[in-house]
């Protein structure tokens, strides 16, 4: 017997079609759906990937009567499967249908814990009239740029002191001055 018999696929033979890299997007080719199901049929959910998506899904669902939930954060070395974890997480989350009707939780060997709490998330996101997670780097630049304000204001509000000099002339360019450079900053 030879190492590559033990494999369910010959790695010889097998294409890795992301090339080790998982980017979390909307599927928009038929290429980049060819590689997602590839993903999920080899994603393999055990150890601390298997813990990741329970942790996130249990809370999730915990939280279901609460106004906001709490956010979930996703750290670890580079290379460490962050971004792989989140995008199977992402399809595994909406059950997303390939254009063949193959779903997404149908093609991948999940435990049956983790299934359980899927199927779970279906039924409350039907019996609330639907489920949304938010997500991103959008929302998290925006907090970041808001920080800067905040941060830049409080350091530099002494610059609007040199147009209270001559008020009557000048005083309508302080909100400029004060918010406009740290804004820009």
């Amino acid at each position: 017997m030879i190492n590559r018999e033990l494999f369910s696929k010959d790695p010889v033979g097998a294409e890795l079609l992301n090339n080790g890299v998982a980017q979390v997007r909307d599927v928009e080719s038929e290429r980049e759906e060819r590689t997602l199901r590839y993903e999920l049929e080899t994603f393999v959910c055990e150890g601390q990937y298997a813990k990741g998506l329970e942790q996130i899904l249990k809370t999730y669902l915990a939280n279901l009567a609460n106004p906001e939930q709490p956010a979930a954060w996703v750290s670890g070395f580079f290379g460490s499967g962050k971004s792989h974890l989140v995008k199977m997480l992402r399809y595994l989350w909406t059950d997303y249908e390939f254009s063949d009707g193959a779903t997404a939780r149908g093609i991948a060997k999940l435990p049956t814990g983790i299934s359980d709490l899927l199927r779970e998330l279906s039924t409350e996101g039907k019996r609330l009239g639907g489920l949304r997670a938010a997500g991103g780097t959008i929302s998290a630049g925006v907090a970041g740029w808001f920080f800067g304000l905040g941060y830049f204001v409080a350091g530099l509000y002494w610059i609007g002191f040199a147009f209270l000099v001559d008020a009557k002339t000048f005083a309508w360019l302080l909100p400029f001055a004060v918010l406009g450079l740290p804004a820009y900053l």
